[in-house]
């Protein structure tokens, strides 16, 4: 689940719904702190407010600077899949390290 699904429906959610919606807005696609953009950063903090809910307040640092990287990715390539990749294989390490056993 966390290493195929919850990446491919967030990734479709968050950078192919919120972050592009975002993205139309003129202000916020001309709005940038370096390299991130405004859409990514209002995207990357609603995704990791949904990681809060479902967890506590540590998931907070651990999801919203990926997310801000996932969510530059998406700016540069505009597709999908290879974010999903990088949210996959990032989930499948954490998973691999702390995962029960």
């Amino acid at each position: 689940m966390g290493v195929v699904a919850a990446p491919v429906i967030e990734e479709i959610v968050f950078r192919g719904g919120l972050q592009s919606l975002l993205a139309r807005n003129r202000t916020l696609r001309l709005a940038h702190v370096g390299p991130i953009g405004a859409a990514n950063a209002l995207a990357s903090v609603g995704f990791a407010a949904g990681h809060v809910v479902m967890r506590d307040s540590m998931a907070v640092a651990l999801v919203f600077l990926p997310s801000l990287v996932l969510g530059w990715l998406y700016d540069r390539c505009g597709r999908l899949g290879p974010v999903i990749g990088v949210h996959a294989s990032y989930n499948l390490a954490w998973l691999t390290l702390l995962g029960p056993g």
